[in-house]
């Protein structure tokens, strides 16, 4: 059985926000960190374990540094990964670092602006990761990938649903 992480809002760490190997179900999360090195998520091989089973699906990932790293995804037993409908910003331009290798991927969007939000500004600490309408995130997700409802509990649309933890704002 996988161990399911979602609906939750992580904010700031020392090292990397979130982390996952195998047999995880990360959904609808805001993950934010501004400290250290400002790095939000990582999955990578632990001791003789090979990244598989990950669900990597419809979070929103906000980092000061890199915002994605992906290590062992590549090899050849990594097996069973999906990272779809993820929204990526990096204030350094390191989206994702290393290599999605083997995932299946789809309607991930690298945010380089984050006017795309009703209000995030790292600095002053405001991390209000709401999509605007005129976002780019706003009906980019895979359909098939999308889960029910978002961050907070509001259902998606059924005909066109958003990239990232939080649904478009009104």
């Amino acid at each position: 059985e996988r161990n399911v992480i979602e609906a939750n809002v992580i904010i700031d760490s020392h090292d990397y926000a979130l982390q996952a190997s195998a047999d995880a179900v990360i959904r609808n999360n805001l993950v934010v960190n501004t400290l250290g090195k400002g790095r939000a998520f990582l999955s990578k091989p632990e001791e003789a374990a090979t990244p598989i089973r990950l669900l990597i699906v419809n979070n929103t990932f906000l980092a000061k540094g890199r915002a994605v790293t992906c290590r062992g995804w590549d090899r050849a037993q990594a097996e069973g990964i999906l990272f779809a409908n993820n929204a990526i910003y990096s204030a350094d331009g390191s989206f994702v670092h290393g290599s999605l290798g083997k995932a299946t991927t789809a309607g991930n969007i690298h945010v380089s602006d984050l006017s795309n939000f009703v209000d995030v500004d790292l600095g002053r600490r405001r991390f209000l990761a709401v999509p605007k309408p005129t976002s780019l995130l706003h009906g980019a997700a895979s359909l098939s990938f999308a889960p029910r409802v978002d961050l907070n509990g509001a259902p998606r649309q059924k005909q066109q649903a958003d990239t990232g933890a939080l649904i478009t704002a009104p």
